[in-house]
Order: structure tokens, then sequence, then C-alpha cells
């Protein structure tokens, strides 16, 4: 049977102890998040962590503010457990310059290649062979 406080509010506790995240200038506890914290805790640890995602951002968005009683334990598993997805997604490089793009001129990062020596706009708009 799947309690929130344990299966998700306490490992989240302890996320946000990990990253020094806080509520109203204290630390976060599990009864916060069980109380109407949960998307609130989520957001700021994957804002800290620079992996925000607007997806999942507009997913959450009809969860803020409410407690867990109020959100549905499949819901609840089901964000939590994408959010442990997203923050252990390694963040692709947008600094290190592999090349150019021959059709627009851009930098071709980890993030932009298409694989075949174009940016990935390019490929999208149809600018490129493929």
């Amino acid at each position: 049977m799947f309690n929130f406080h344990s299966e998700i509010a306490l490992p989240l506790e302890i996320m946000a102890k990990e990253e020094s995240i806080r509520l109203a200038d204290s630390e976060v506890k599990a009864d916060d998040i069980e109380t109407g914290a949960f998307v609130e805790v989520m957001l700021s640890i994957l804002s800290k962590a620079h992996k925000t995602d607007k997806d999942f951002s507009v997913k959450c968005f009809p969860y803020k503010g409410k407690t867990a009683s109020e959100i549905n334990g499949e819901t609840a598993e089901e964000l939590f457990d994408e959010f442990r997805v997203i923050l252990k997604t390694p963040k692709l490089d947008t600094t290190q310059v592999i090349t150019t793009c021959p059709e627009c001129g851009c930098d071709i990062t980890e993030a932009n290649n298409a694989g075949n020596g174009f940016c990935l706009d390019c490929i999208r708009n149809g600018l490129a062979d493929q």
C-alpha cells in the first residue's frame, strides 16, 4: 500500500537537505512536503541543480500547494519518478564547441548537434540534407 510520507516526503526531505533548499527560511521537513510543499520542493531542487524542465513544471502546476491527501497516490508517484529521472539526467554541454554548422554558421555543441555535421535547428527547418 502506497504511503506518501515514507515513499516520497522523507526521501524528498533528504534531497532538499543535501541541496540546502529552504522554505520560508527554515529547513524542509517531510511534514511540509506532505502538507503542500511537494511541488515547490521538487522544482526548487531542479532549479538549484540547473535542470529546470518546462514540461515537468507545467505537469506539476495543478498540484502546487496541494497536500498529499489532495493528490492521487499514483499521480504523486509518477511526478516523483519523473523528477528523479530529470535530476539524474546529465545536462548537455552547451559551452564546448565541436564545429560550426555549414548551413547557418552557428556553433555546434553537444546540446544542438544533429550528428551529421549540421545543427538541430537547420535539420528541423529542413535547411540541411539529412
